[in-house]
Parts: C-alpha cells; sequence; structure tokens
C-alpha cells in the first residue's frame, strides 16, 4: 500500500521506479525507455544524505549495468520528504564535496543559460549559487555545524525541485555527460566536476593570475572558468559567443556557462558577436573583441610545415583531391545506432565512388565493432596535427561531425558535408559552402553529389586575417 525510501538520492530513484513497477504488467525496463508512467504506490522520502532534489521532484535516473545504460524516468512526486541534517555529520568528506559540487553544477546547467529571462528566476538560481560559495568552506572546516549543513540539504533540495525552470529555458547537456560517464565508469556526476575544479584550485590560489584564459568548450575550459570566477580571478575566453541552439550537446551548456561568467569575450566571427547581443550581453560587465578566429591563425603558420613534416599522403598512396575525409565521433551519432548506420552507410556509398579515409575515433571504433557495423573504406587510426592538415589539403571535400574540421575545411577551400543537425558555424551554411545533413542518408548523399561537382558557394574571409592571437595578446596586455 505504501513504499518508504530511505536514504540517497539512487535509493530514492530506484524506489519511485518499483512504485510505477509494482502497477505494471511487464518488465520495468519497458518504463524506464518509455520515460513516465503516471500510476504508482504512493512513497514517501528519509534523506540520509543531500539527494539534489529527487525528494521533491517526480524524475529519477535509473541504470542498467549488463547494458551500460542510463536514463531519465518519470512518474508521481512522494507524499512526503524528511531532510534531517544530523545524519549528514558522518559522511566521508568527499561525498560531502561531490554532493556540494553537484548542486553547484544542476544550478548552472539548468537555469543559467539563458541571462535575462526571468529576473526572478535568475535571482532565485543566484541565491542558491551564493550560499554554496558561502557555506562551502566553512562545511570543510565543521561538518558537524547543523545550520551549515541544513543549508546544504536545502540548497540540494531547491536546485532540483522544478521551481527554478518555471517559464525559463533548460538545459542538460552537462548532466547528460554525467549520466554517461556514471553508466560507463560509475564516476559520480558530482565527482566528475568536483575532481577538475579540486585539483585547479590550489594551483590558482598559489599562482594567483591576473587572469584565466580558457578556450573553446571543453569540460576544462569549464572548470577553467568556474575556478577563477568563484577565486574573483577574471576569466577571458577564447572562441566566446557560438551557439549550436542544440541543449543536448555538453559543447554547448559549456560555451553558455563560461561566457556568461567570463570577463573578457573574445569572438572568432561577426555571427557570435550578434549572438551575445541578442543574450543581453551589453547589458553585463563584459568587454566583446571581435578577434578572428585562432585557428585559422595555427591553420596558416602549421600548413607551412606540414609538407615537410608528414609523409600521410604517400604511406596511403593517395592522390590529390581524389578522396574524401570523413570523420565521426560526436555521442549524438555515436550513441545513437540508427544515426550511426544511416551514416556509415551513406560513407560507404560514397565509397564505391572513390576513397574515403576514415581516422576513427577510438570510441566510435568500438561501437561499431561490438554493433557488427561494417565499414567499406580506408580506415585509419587517429593522426596527429599535420597529418591530419595534409589530408585536409589534399582532400576533394569533407564528410564530419566536428566542429574544428568544419571550420578547417573551409580554411583550406574544401566544401563540407556536416553529419550533424545544427552548427555553430552557421556563416558556413550562409556563405554556401557547408551542407548541415544531419544522419539522413538521402540528404548526405546528396550534398556529397554537390560537393563533388564543385557547386559550392563564396569563399570569403569570415574568421579574419589570420593575426587573431595578435589581437588577443594586445588586448590583454591593455587590461
Amino acid at each position: 500500500d505504501f513504499l518508504l525510501a530511505v536514504g540517497g538520492g539512487s535509493v530514492l530513484d530506484g524506489t519511485k521506479l518499483i512504485s510505477s513497477g509494482l502497477l505494471y504488467d511487464g518488465d520495468a525496463w519497458d518504463l524506464v525507455k518509455k520515460g513516465y508512467y503516471p500510476e504508482s504506490v504512493p512513497m514517501g522520502t528519509v534523506l540520509t544524505l543531500p539527494a539534489t532534489g529527487s525528494e521533491m521532484n517526480s524524475g529519477a535516473v535509473i541504470s542498467r549495468i549488463e547494458t551500460h545504460e542510463k536514463y531519465p524516468f518519470y512518474s508521481n512526486y512522494p507524499v512526503f520528504s524528511i531532510l534531517d541534517p544530523k545524519v549528514t555529520f558522518t559522511l566521508p568528506d568527499f561525498q560531502i564535496a561531490c554532493g556540494i559540487a553537484d548542486t553547484f553544477v544542476h544550478v548552472m546547467e539548468q537555469y543559467m543559460t539563458s541571462p535575462g529571462q526571468s529576473r526572478l528566476m535568475d535571482r532565485w538560481a543566484e541565491s542558491i549559487l551564493a550560499s554554496l560559495i558561502e557555506i562551502a568552506p566553512k562545511i570543510k572546516e565543521n561538518k558537524t555545524n547543523y545550520d551549515l549543513m541544513a543549508d546544504f540539504m536545502l540548497c540540494a533540495t531547491m536546485a532540483l525541485n522544478g521551481f527554478s525552470s518555471m517559464g525559463v529555458n533548460n538545459d542538460w547537456a552537462t548532466h547528460m555527460i554525467g549520466h554517461e560517464l556514471t553508466a560507463l565508469h560509475g564516476l559520480t556526476h558530482g565527482a566528475m566536476s568536483g575532481q577538475m575544479m579540486e585539483k585547479l584550485d590550489p594551483i590558482l590560489a598559489e599562482e594567483t593570475p591576473d587572469i584565466i584564459l580558457v578556450y573553446g568548450d571543453t569540460n576544462s575550459t569549464l572548470a577553467g572558468a568556474l575556478c577563477g570566477a568563484k577565486l574573483h580571478i577574471p576569466v577571458a575566453h577564447v572562441e566566446a559567443g557560438l551557439r549550436s541552439f542544440n541543449n543536448r550537446m555538453p559543447e554547448e551548456i559549456n560555451r553558455v556557462v563560461v561566457d556568461r561568467i567570463s570577463s573578457v569575450l573574445f569572438c572568432p566571427t561577426d555571427t557570435a558577436v550578434r549572438n551575445l547581443a541578442k543574450e543581453g550581453y551589453d547589458r553585463f560587465e563584459t568587454r566583446i573583441v571581435l578577434s578572428g578566429d585562432v585557428m585559422l591563425d595555427a591553420a596558416k603558420y602549421y600548413a607551412r610545415k606540414s609538407s615537410e613534416r608528414s609523409n600521410i599522403i604517400d604511406d596511403l598512396q593517395l592522390e590529390k583531391e581524389s578522396y574524401v575525409l570523413s570523420t565521426i565521433h560526436r555521442a549524438e551519432n555515436t550513441n545513437d545506432i540508427s544515426r550511426l548506420k544511416s551514416i556509415v552507410k551513406a560513407v560507404n556509398e560514397m565509397a564505391e565512388e572513390r576513397r574515403v579515409v576514415l581516422p576513427l575515433h577510438p570510441r566510435t571504433r568500438k561501437i561499431v565493432d561490438d554493433n557488427g557495423i561494417k565499414l567499406n573504406n580506408d580506415v585509419i587510426s587517429p593522426v596527429g596535427y599535420f597529418d591530419m592538415l595534409e589530408l585536409i589539403r589534399n582532400s576533394s571535400f569533407i564528410m564530419t561531425d566536428s566542429g574544428g574540421l568544419q571550420k578547417e575545411a573551409y580554411f583550406f577551400r574544401k566544401y563540407c558535408v556536416t553529419l550533424r543537425d545544427e552548427t555553430e558555424w552557421t556563416e558556413l551554411v550562409d556563405a554556401g559552402v557547408n551542407a548541415v545533413v544531419g544522419s539522413n542518408y538521402e540528404k548526405i548523399i546528396t550534398a556529397c553529389k554537390k560537393a563533388s561537382s564543385a557547386e559550392t558557394g563564396e569563399w570569403k574571409d569570415l574568421y579574419g586575417d589570420g593575426k587573431a592571437a595578435q589581437k588577443i595578446l594586445k588586448t590583454l596586455t591593455d587590461i
């Protein structure tokens, strides 16, 4: 008649699935794959550690060890939840640190992705962040202080109880990274973020830099920016203002959050500057600089050396502009087997007309092998930068789901077929030199035929003059 979950988030989540599974005539995993089931046995919760909202929402995250899968699941809210801060006094220090980091990232990823949408929701989120920043060092010194741990538990609950998401965009990309790492490696979401910041914090505290320069949209970029913001060290973000407008991409959440907490934003294109303007950055205390793209700087510089240091064209017995260069590595393509099979089908068909060179990411190779997917092309191991430059320069055109390779194709005047549903480099599409085709087999083949017939657009200097690094250095020096 009633279920009582006593534990942390995983216990609560598992009990939510059980409460629905008891009223479902079938395999409970089918419910997980459906994502939602409206019927459940009433349940209550007694927390033994901060659970980041599971005690006050209808959601759960369910893992399956045999298949390394992890999915969100929704049913009904708990009837009641009891939060007693005293039960947290005996938690290991590492677990407390993970919980604080987890709560902080939850707020950043879900509520701070679109600044200015709601003043009230922004203030709600910022109050949680400010509370965590204030109590974290105090908890480190005294984790048996009732008031501190009460604030911690309440912050964890309010970070994901659903209130702060009302009326504003939500971005779960970073959360999905945590799901995948937990499912594959057992690394918790909080541990992932906390470990990076834990290593950076003492270095920054000892070095006390005048400014922290971060580049791109990786997890380490996010960690460096968060550490800098927390230590009140100004952050400068190179490659700022890029937007794919796909909140499922881990890179997108990193871009948005890092831009928001940076003091100086170096934009590679006019489009990036306009994106920031649309998001209200003229109201923030940030300096926006149209620097051009440092990748163009690197490509120009190393292209003069690559032909002398790389033998890959001879080693693979390739003829200039007689082959297609392809890469496939993004999770959105490799984790969805139907997408991957559709892309591989198109790549294999292109290989019947001309050689397709495919430097294959180890993760992609494992997924291909595990699922019995056959690749009928020149599969090679990942290559270094000089080899990659030579493969790009001498290719006929590019097929890729990489963000950087789209630009490098443009630098060397190669048409690009982008195996994604969107791109952050929208100016390439507007110029008619990049076809965004997703995983659709027919669209991929059509775009490849266009690329083969040289029916491409106009080549302009979209990314500056190859002197972006000099502009960035001058700006930082002036500051």
